[in-house]
């Protein structure tokens, strides 16, 4: 049987992507102040390069990359990690040494996973076994 493997992407290849489009962000702000783009562009008429202008607008760039890499961060951080106690017998988690909580309602509340419940073609198959035993048992041993 093919066991599909879920692999998470690690933050820094995230962080990385996303501090790559910012950047790209602020050389576009750059090259459209220098260059003037409009101009160029759409024959616009042309503007007087403003440095200062461009130096707030990349400043608001980098803060607002800042700020987006950090939540990413933060909610990377929120994403089950590590290894958690789970009963044998019905599967709940262990949250604390005194509080089991249900599998899908801890991941639930700690991600932004939903859950949709359904069965697996081994328990289908063992409770389809099940319920032929139970109605094949009575008449075998009650007309005998």
């Amino acid at each position: 049987m093919h066991k599909r493997r879920v692999r998470s992407t690690p933050l820094h290849y995230i962080a990385f992507w996303q501090a790559a489009i910012f950047f790209m962000l602020i050389c576009l702000v750059w090259v459209n102040e220098m260059l003037d783009l409009p101009n160029l562009i759409y024959g616009c008429p042309p503007h007087p390069a403003d440095p200062i202008g461009a130096s707030i607008l990349t400043a608001a760039i980098i803060v607002v990359g800042f700020i987006n890499i950090a939540y990413s961060y933060v909610q990377h951080r929120r994403i089950l990690a590590g290894m958690f106690k789970v009963c044998s017998y019905c599967g709940k988690v262990e949250v604390d040494p005194e509080q089991w909580e249900k599998m899908d309602l801890f991941v639930a509340g700690r991600t932004n996973a939903q859950f949709t419940h359904g069965v697996c073609p081994e328990c289908y198959r063992k409770m389809v076994e099940k319920i032929q035993q139970k109605h094949t048992s009575p008449s075998e041993t009650g007309d005998a």
